[in-house]
Order: C-alpha cells, then sequence, then structure tokens
C-alpha cells in the first residue's frame, strides 16, 4: 500500500513538472517571438529629453577657475591671488572659495591697482579675498574660486552662442 501511495505522488509530482516544463517553453517562445511596439522608442526619447530640460530648468551650477593663492591667517584669512586683468573682471563677483576642500564664504574683496611687471612686461592686479578663520599655516595652496552662478540651460546657450 505504502508503495502505491509513493507511485501516486511520484505520478502527481511528475505530471506537475512536465506541465511546468511545457509552460516555461511556451512563455520562452512567446517572450522571444515578442515584437517590440513601435512607439516605445520615440515615448521614451520625448521624456528623457523632458527630463533633461527640467533638470537643467531648476539646477543651477557654477563657473570654476583654479588659481595659486598665498593665504595668511590671523583673525580673518586673507587670499591673495595675481590675476591678468580680464581675468579680475571675470572673478571680482566671486561666491565662495574652496582650500583643501574647505568651503569658504567670502566675507570681503580688496582689488590692488594696476600693477606692472618689468621683468616679462605683464599688468597684473592682486585680488584679495578676505574669510573666515580656516586654522592652516601661511602657504601657498590652490584655491578653486566659485563665480558666474547660472542654470545650467543659460549656460549651455551661452556656450552654443559663443558669448563664453
Amino acid at each position: 500500500m505504502l508503495v502505491i501511495k509513493n507511485i501516486k505522488i511520484y505520478l502527481i509530482v511528475r505530471l506537475i513538472l512536465i506541465m511546468y516544463d511545457d509552460l516555461i517553453f511556451i512563455n520562452n517562445s512567446y517572450l522571444i517571438n515578442l515584437k517590440p511596439k513601435k512607439y516605445f522608442l520615440p515615448i521614451l526619447t520625448i521624456m528623457l529629453i523632458i527630463i533633461l530640460v527640467v533638470f537643467s530648468i531648476i539646477k543651477e551650477s557654477y563657473d570654476v577657475k583654479k588659481y595659486i593663492g598665498y593665504v595668511t591667517c590671523n583673525d580673518l584669512c586673507e587670499i591673495d591671488i595675481s590675476l591678468s586683468l580680464d581675468e579680475v573682471s571675470k572673478i571680482k563677483d566671486a561666491r565662495y572659495l574652496k582650500i583643501d576642500n574647505n568651503n569658504l564664504n567670502i566675507k570681503e574683496i580688496e582689488i590692488s591697482d594696476v600693477l606692472v611687471d618689468k621683468n616679462n612686461n605683464l599688468n597684473y592686479q592682486i585680488i584679495s579675498y578676505k574669510v573666515e578663520n580656516i586654522n592652516i599655516e601661511s602657504l601657498f595652496y590652490e584655491v578653486k574660486v566659485y563665480y558666474n552662478k547660472e542654470i545650467i540651460l543659460k549656460k549651455i546657450f551661452n556656450i552654443l552662442m559663443g558669448s563664453e
């Protein structure tokens, strides 16, 4: 009797497995032969374009320039950067600076008179940024200057029109 019950269970399990194999085969062949819809790619492309345009309208970015600046710290830190005349006009309205992964808000900006380097026949100015004290030694550091905050779409438009 036990053998007959085991055979019945075996046959039932075997029948279920055979049906399951057939269902998997039918599903695989169905998926392989499934043709893509023709309107899917244009809809996906339009949605991606809309997402990119919305992102470029919402997100703002800065222009960033790297300079070498001399840093002196007392109560406030003063960062002196020597620049050519055309570069001073670009970064005189900087928003903030970055030194050694420290974001520094600018408290005051001073621009020197035009100075002359007679050895190299160059005109230059020294721009001094006063920022909060960051407790570093008085040395030359790489300074990243963040200026010209605009939305990304306007920056792309300016690049395409050649005004930058």
